[in-house]
């Protein structure tokens, strides 16, 4: 696995290779908690493509609305990848893939998990995010 830092030079999840060949297959995970306003969780390369995240709530989300959700984008685009998730029950999720997933991304981003609750913060929970994607290849 390869350690790796985003462009502004915050630390993010090691990078894994899971499928070799003519298009790698990568994916990059991090733990959110219930203190993660925001989580770093990888950087796309240019011309990357989502298709897929995984999450395990391992302990779940208590803000007191019982509306704490988790999604994945980034900085212009919250949940450019991941549609806002319910956290407040453990278990695998099944997300639904935001609005720029499944599409060729031309530039570099800097993956953000964001924790997102309309009452008091939560005081417990964690969560292991899963982000899988290949990056397309340069000419047919």
């Amino acid at each position: 696995m390869e350690h790796m830092t985003n462009v502004t030079g915050v630390p993010v999840a090691p990078t894994e290779m899971l499928v070799r060949g003519a298009t790698p297959v990568y994916a990059q995970r991090v733990w959110v908690t219930h203190a993660d306003a925001t989580k770093a969780l990888c950087t796309l390369p240019a011309n990357a493509l989502v298709f897929g995240l995984d999450v395990w709530v391992h302990e779940a989300f208590n803000a007191a609305g019982l509306d704490d959700a988790l999604e994945v984008g980034y900085a212009s685009d919250h949940n450019a990848y991941m549609a806002a998730l319910t956290v407040t029950a453990t278990g695998v999720k099944t997300p639904v893939l935001g609005d720029t997933a499944k599409t060729v991304d031309a530039t570099t981003r800097d993956v953000i998990v964001y924790l997102t609750y309309t009452s008091t913060a939560p005081s417990t929970g964690e969560a292991l995010v899963t982000i899988y994607y290949f990056v397309a290849p340069a000419t047919p």
